[in-house]
């Protein structure tokens, strides 16, 4: 089957994990990066978030999109693809995937990973032009459903058994990279918050956005002023003791985030606050371990500090249930089912 994937196409993005996964199914992937011919709002995050938060933005500019619309309707004529999944779908019209259908037979698929965060300013007003629709959310794929959708499925994220993986590390990268917590992601206030009542822990902070200035003083020396990806943010779970998780305060009331998967992919020990619907995912307390509030967080990293065969157990068994489950090979093999 020939699949066009309409995004970035840049390693590491959820994405280029998908493509990957079709492509070890046997299908023909290319990709689309619908972003890169809008370089003003691509290359300022600011204007980007307005885009997708503000309709009246999105249509008092519509012009803006014209050429990333042009040119994916040019690439679909000239690639022919019988799928064409589109991750998030921010700058493409709607009249643009009905022509994609109806003139190229293209059967449509819109994943939404930022749902709910964008679910009243973007999300529903695209949605019902593409064939069939996937939800981060299970929250938000009910909603989509109230809307008199009906090809509407929930679809967890999920970790890259190529990637996400135990490895072998130098003595060097180890000293580089370890620490008894990790934290992988960018800076938010709510992670700041609760980041800061285990400062005085062996921590280490790795992402973006985390400005000296913005910390409270015992925090600031945990910055590590450096985002990793793919390979390198493999070396920091593999090298940690603990991987902890804080989840975006919308997500955590709707969806279990990436970093999920992507932990206990790695065999890495997870501690992480409790999002919603994650009983359904893993077994807390067994695969991986949660915390309800700051003081928990604290109890529990000290106890698992000082218990190894502990941490190693349930280590071990949140890698089995993510290979056993929460692969994107698995995420794949659920998209195609879907497509009539």
């Amino acid at each position: 089957m020939r699949i066009m994937i309409a995004g970035s196409s840049q390693p590491f993005t959820l994405e280029w994990h998908v493509g990957r996964a079709f492509e070890m199914l046997g299908h023909s992937v290319f990709f689309m990066d619908y972003r890169r011919y809008i370089p003003m709002i691509g290359t300022y995050p600011m204007l980007r978030t307005l885009w997708e938060s503000v309709s009246l933005i999105r249509s008092s500019f519509r012009s803006l999109a014209s050429k990333a619309n042009y040119e994916l309707v040019k690439e679909v004529h000239k690639r022919r693809p019988e799928v064409v999944v589109v991750c998030k779908g921010e700058f493409i019209a709607p009249q643009t995937v009905t022509q994609i259908s109806d003139e190229f037979g293209a059967y449509t698929i819109i994943w939404f990973p930022d749902d709910p965060r964008l679910f009243h300013s973007l999300s529903r007003y695209i949605a019902p032009s593409y064939d069939c629709i996937l939800s981060s959310s299970q929250d938000c794929a009910e909603r989509y459903k109230e809307m008199g959708l009906t090809n509407v499925h929930w679809l967890p994220f999920a970790c890259d058994h190529l990637v996400h993986r135990c490895i072998n590390l130098t003595h060097d990268e180890k000293a580089y990279y370890g620490a008894d917590l990790c934290f992988v992601g960018t800076y938010l206030p709510e992670r700041a918050k609760k980041l800061s009542g285990i400062a005085d822990f062996d921590l280490a902070i790795w992402g973006s956005r985390w400005y000296r200035f913005l910390l409270p003083r015992e925090l600031r020396r945990r910055v590590k002023r450096k985002s990793v990806f793919g390979h390198e943010m493999v070396k920091v779970y593999n090298a940690s003791k603990i991987a902890l998780n804080v989840h975006h305060r919308y997500d955590i009331t709707s969806k279990a985030n990436m970093r999920v998967f992507e932990v206990t992919g790695c065999g890495a020990f997870l501690l992480t606050d409790r999002p919603k619907g994650i009983e359904s995912l893993y077994r807390v307390g067994k695969e991986i371990i949660c915390y309800d509030d700051e003081s928990e967080m604290r109890e529990l990293a000290n106890y698992y500090l000082d218990n190894l065969e502990e941490r190693r157990t349930v280590a071990i068994r949140g890698q089995e249930r993510a290979y056993g489950e929460h692969k994107y090979i698995d995420r794949a093999h659920m998209i195609l089912s879907l497509v009539k």
